[in-house]
């Protein structure tokens, strides 16, 4: 489904620095996973997802999407076939439009829209039906009044209306309160199993890590440190976890004696 195969990505740092995120870099990814990504700032959780979007292009390397080489397209010429949700709910949207207009727009995304076709309201409604934060009374509502929360699950609707062959979740419920968040989320597990969208959602909420997805996978300085899913996903504790992230911070620090 996806692979990216032999990733590189290295950023200036001032005139003369340079830092190697990615070296030779390799992930499959099955059709119809969900798969949690984990790690402590800096370890390329979302320069790993912008690579896959094409926010920024790998150095070298491929980025394959059912076969196909997408490492050096355009991010608009991913558009229908990768969808992408972010901290901010108003990115990919349009804040003066209606619920019911930015589902329109959505519908046409990375498509080449008919003149005076009209887009199916009806298939909206029906994805409308039943959505939690009181949405389903809010359809003629501009996306600028709605909630943070609200605004999410819009974004979610729209990301994958057009059935996407792969969805990327950036850290979507970080900005919201706790309650806000844990709707959100579980709005995002629900859709994402209804519509069989394979997905790969970056969290720094560690029970959410363990509570959701089939598959687990942790970065640290670049490189993929812990994979697991299935059975050995369901066994994760948050202790574990907690234990993880602890020994690979103190794996830093004695490295950083190394080479004071």
């Amino acid at each position: 489904m996806l692979e990216l195969k032999n990733i590189t990505k290295t950023f200036s740092r001032g005139l003369y620095e340079r830092h190697t995120l990615f070296q030779n870099l390799n992930l499959s990814v099955e059709r119809e996973e969900f798969v949690v990504i984990l790690g402590s700032n800096g370890s390329g959780k979302s320069t790993l997802l912008k690579l896959i979007s094409g926010v920024i292009f790998p150095d070298t390397g491929k980025v394959l999407l059912r076969g196909r080489d997408f490492a050096s397209l355009p991010l608009f010429k991913r558009a229908g076939s990768i969808s992408r949700v972010v901290q901010d709910s108003l990115e990919g949207t349009i804040g003066e439009f209606t619920i019911l207009e930015n589902l329109e727009l959505a519908f046409y995304r990375g498509k080449r829209a008919p003149f005076f076709s009209k887009p199916p309201q009806e298939k909206f409604l029906k994805k409308l039906q039943g959505l939690p934060l009181g949405l389903e009374e809010k359809l003629n509502q501009t996306l600028i009044t709605l909630s943070g929360g609200q605004r999410q699950v819009v974004a979610l609707l729209m990301a994958t209306l057009g059935t996407p062959d792969l969805l990327l979740l950036d850290e979507h419920t970080s900005a919201l309160d706790p309650k806000s968040a844990k709707d959100v989320m579980k709005f995002t597990n629900d859709l994402v199993s209804q519509e069989k969208v394979t997905t790969l959602m970056i969290t720094h909420n560690l029970q959410d890590a363990v509570h959701y997805g089939d598959r687990l996978i942790m970065l640290h300085h670049g490189k993929i440190v812990l994979d697991v899913k299935n059975e050995e996903k369901s066994a994760l504790t948050l202790p574990h976890l907690l234990a993880l992230f602890h020994d690979l911070e103190d794996q830093d620090l004695v490295g950083e004696k190394s080479h004071a």
